[in-house]
């Protein structure tokens, strides 16, 4: 075969390839964007929306599955976000502000509980991190400390 033809062949393939949406080295991954409520948690999950009243994208959907220690990394596009959460779960959960749990700025959503609007306990768009604990502390908790004059 000529080298134009084996040329023209392997442009048809990666044109046909782009129409059906593969590509090389990717995976598939549930779209995004998509509005969900509050009733679109499942049970035993852990949902997170990033507009108050359990509007907009749903950019958390998590299920723990130990208590104490299970932790949730928001990747970057979805970082800082939060607006709502609804823990649909047996689990307590701490909100974080940085990575691994870890930072000062944490509240906790007991089992069984939701908060229509984080921003009403000093927490939207602040979470990192989401991680399972033993016993759900006082809600809220200020994000970041203050600076005393």
């Amino acid at each position: 075969m000529s080298r134009k033809f084996m040329a023209a062949m392997a442009a048809a393939g990666t044109v046909a390839l782009m129409a059906t949406g593969i590509t090389a080295g990717t995976t598939s991954a549930a779209p995004t964007g998509t509005a969900e409520s509050w009733d679109d948690c499942p049970r035993g999950h852990i949902c997170m929306w990033d507009k108050p009243g359990f509007n907009g994208e749903k950019i958390l959907d998590w299920r723990p599955q130990r208590r104490g220690g299970a932790v949730y990394n928001f990747p970057d596009s979805t970082a800082y976000r939060a607006n709502s959460i609804r823990n649909n779960s047996d689990f307590h959960v701490r909100l974080s502000n940085e990575y691994n749990n870890m930072g000062v700025g944490h509240v906790s959503v007991c089992a069984w509980k939701s908060s229509s609007d984080l921003r009403w306990i000093g927490f939207g768009n602040a979470t990192r991190s989401v991680a399972t604990v033993f016993q759900c502390g006082p809600m809220p908790v200020r994000p970041y400390p203050t600076m005393s004059t």
